[in-house]
């Protein structure tokens, strides 16, 4: 009976161990679109130091797949990835969200210069057609009517734009500054204006393995916060 009882200990440890290894997965596969000095496809850049920041300490190996949004968003659903990196807080159905934003996108409007004969905000887009890149639910966040389009690439919003087929583009500043500078358009013909300001998350599918990446960001992100260390990547990468 004592051995049967030691079996019994023995196996309910060993399950114990078995269940505490699960618990925290050995890596993560982060799906993002490549961000100049944010996502850079050879592992340096602010936002993969933060990730490396936060769950390195916790034994998890941080990887990662460059793809469109559109393309990271697909390879999370389809259990290839294990997080979309920079998604808008519930952007995604039925996926979980980081409880902290790690930055922030300064949404913008661009439009003809005048076409708008005095800029209101966001009240300036209601019942106008807004294009914006394909994933992205820009739209679902301005509060006010609009017609959507959604596009493949910002390359063809911008002529599509061009020719008037769109009242405005709506972007990320910085996306948007990079794209004008491919000179696809005369961008001064072109005006620019803020609109909101939209936190990043990371977005984990709703399972067992994206619950505890998600428990282990959100207990170390606020304490790297607290003690400054994000500051440091951000000024690090003049962010």
């Amino acid at each position: 009976m004592k051995r049967v009882g030691i079996l019994v200990l023995l196996l309910l440890w060993g399950m114990h161990c078995s269940a505490l290894a699960a618990e925290t997965p050995k890596e993560i596969m982060l799906a993002s679109e490549e961000w100049t000095d944010a996502t850079n496809k050879d592992g340096t850049g602010l936002y993969w130091d933060i990730f490396r920041a936060v769950y390195e300490p916790a034994g998890v190996k941080v990887n990662f797949i460059i793809r469109s949004y559109e393309g990271s968003i697909n390879l999370v659903t389809t259990n290839k990835a294990d997080a979309v990196v920079g998604s808008y807080q519930n952007e995604i159905k039925g996926m979980i969200y980081s409880n902290d934003a790690f930055d922030a996108d300064a949404i913008v409007a661009l439009f003809k210069k005048g076409t708008v004969s005095s800029w209101q905000g966001k009240e300036s887009l209601k019942g106008k057609t807004v294009a914006y890149v394909k994933g992205y639910s820009i739209a679902k966040y301005l509060g006010i009517p609009v017609e959507q389009k959604e596009f493949d690439t910002r390359e063809n919003i911008l002529q599509i734009l061009d020719k008037g087929r769109v009242d405005f583009y709506l972007e990320n500043e910085t996306d948007l500054d990079e794209v004008l500078e491919l000179k696809i358009v005369d961008k001064d013909k072109f005006q620019k204006e803020p609109v909101m300001e939209l936190g990043l998350y990371l977005a984990f599918p709703d399972n067992d393995k994206g619950k505890a990446l998600k428990a282990i960001f959100d207990e170390a992100y606020p304490k790297l916060e607290a003690s400054g260390e994000i500051q440091k990547l951000k000024t690090k990468w003049n962010w």
